[in-house]
């Protein structure tokens, strides 16, 4: 019987030995769900995520900075439509080349017109190098010349029409003078003065044929 009783204290003390140990693991079951709840921690890292969108909206600010580069347009090439007069230059050009063309025809008429004179002047007689000397009834003695003033020279021309080889006619007009001097001797009516006893208009007609003025 002691046997028995001491066989059945064991086991009672041997169940309550056993019995916290196996309570125990249901105690800190709880502390898992811990492990959980640090894994939710991350969830509020999840809300940090939009900071990553401001950096998108920085870089989006540039794109604002990107407008100033449209600037390039002040170079409006509109005012380049004004060029359009420039289609009259040709006109111009061909207006100016002929009247370049009759400006040169009219100084070949001027040179030829002072040519005829320079000639006149020197073949005239009496002429200013060459003087004709009269002597007078009276006993004095008269000298006398003729020449054309250059400076009274004037010319024109215009379009010939009825004859082909004639491209113009010209005209050309000057003014003959005829100078005195009376004097005792001989010697001194030769060396003057001399004064404009009379003056005459002469108008001289010429043509303008292959390129070149003449009679």
């Amino acid at each position: 019987m002691k046997q028995l009783l001491r066989v059945s204290l064991a086991a009672i003390i041997f169940v309550c030995l056993l019995a916290p140990a196996f309570a125990a693991p249901d105690a800190s079951k709880p502390a898992p769900a811990a492990k959980n709840a640090t894994k939710a921690v991350p969830a509020a890292s999840d809300a940090s995520k939009p900071a990553p969108a401001t950096k998108n909206a920085t870089k989006a600010a540039p794109a604002k900075a990107a407008s100033p580069k449209a600037k390039p347009t002040p170079a409006k090439a509109a005012p380049a439509a004004k060029a359009a007069p420039a289609k009259a230059a040709p006109a111009k050009a061909s207006a100016t080349s002929a009247a370049g063309a009759q400006d040169a025809i009219k100084l070949k008429l001027d040179e030829f017109a002072h040519s005829i004179v320079g000639a006149f002047n020197r073949t005239i007689m009496p002429s200013e190098k060459k003087k004709e000397v009269k002597k007078n009834s009276d006993g004095t003695y008269i000298a006398r010349y003729i020449a054309v003033d250059p400076a009274s020279i004037t010319t024109s021309y215009k379009k010939s029409e009825g004859n082909p080889p004639v491209v113009y006619i010209g005209t050309i007009r000057y003014v003959e003078k005829e100078f005195y001097c009376i004097a005792p001797t001989k010697a001194a009516a030769e060396r003057g003065p001399f004064a404009l006893k009379s003056s005459e208009g002469t108008i001289e007609l010429v043509k303008y044929v292959k390129g070149r003025w003449t009679y």
